[in-house]
């Protein structure tokens, strides 16, 4: 009798266990996977925040050396909109696990395969974005001062004439020179090589993030998610819910400041 009670413990989760079977609570009443899980998002959380940190650090040195100017290329409309489908996906989420916890079985099917549809949407998104920033070319034009003071700006090459025409204006008597038209690309400048490097490491996040839920699904549609392992579904929401926070802090820090 005591061995029936302890497993059925084990199976439905002893208070406080938050856990299916063989995958007891730690010391700290927090179960053992979820646990990795936190401990593993907190490692990304630092890099992401290494990288973000570079991106804002080099920004000035960017211009500085003649660097496109990121407000020049990055576009609000299709960032918000992307940022708009991220936070629509955790709310998919949410109902996902939720359907999950009251044995659901449609429900976990339904948000599950709209989590992932929403997922699919950012990483279309953000590949067009990568391919329209790709094409743009921009151009370095440097300012020599009669008394010897050189500036560097970059301009983009579809507002260069209206620019130098400015330029032109604010520094009389000044020298100025253009390079050849370059593209945007992680090799051509600062501002390239660390836009590209963090928002292409946060897709490969959201990349992952879709083919974990995937998994999840394909398990849902043979009927092997219920509320007896819901903790599944948590895991893979939480995963979900880090990657789209992330993308809320670039949101704001790349393109909105």
């Amino acid at each position: 009798m005591a061995q029936a009670v302890a497993h059925d413990h084990g199976e439905h989760g002893a208070p406080g266990g938050h856990g299916p079977t063989g995958h007891p609570p730690t010391s700290l009443g927090l179960n053992n996977r979820k646990l990795g899980l936190w401990t593993f998002i907190s490692s990304e959380a630092l890099f992401f925040t290494a990288l973000v940190a570079t991106y804002l650090v080099m920004k000035p040195r960017n211009l500085a050396l003649g660097g496109p100017r990121p407000e020049d290329f990055l576009g609000i409309t299709l960032t918000a909109i992307l940022a708009f489908i991220l936070l629509m996906s955790s709310l998919t989420m949410v109902l996902a696990h939720h359907a999950a916890e009251h044995n659901d079985q449609r429900g976990i099917r339904l948000w599950l395969g709209a989590t992932i549809l929403l997922g699919l949407m950012f990483l279309g998104g953000q590949v067009y974005e990568f391919n329209k920033l790709w094409s743009e070319h921009f151009v370095t034009v440097t300012i020599t001062e009669p008394d010897g003071k050189i500036v560097r700006e970059g301009i983009a090459e579809h507002h260069l004439d209206a620019e130098l025409a400015e330029l032109q204006e604010h520094h009389p008597g000044a020298t100025i020179t253009q390079s050849a038209p370059k593209a945007v690309t992680w090799t051509t400048s600062l501002f390239g090589s660390t836009f590209f490097v963090l928002t292409g490491f946060h897709g490969t996040h959201v990349a992952i993030g879709v083919v974990w839920l995937t998994v999840v699904l394909i398990m849902a549609l043979r009927g092997a998610i219920s509320s007896r392992n819901s903790l599944t579904v948590e895991m893979a929401g939480l995963y979900w819910h880090f990657v789209d926070l992330v993308w809320v802090a670039i949101f704001t820090l790349i393109y909105l400041i």
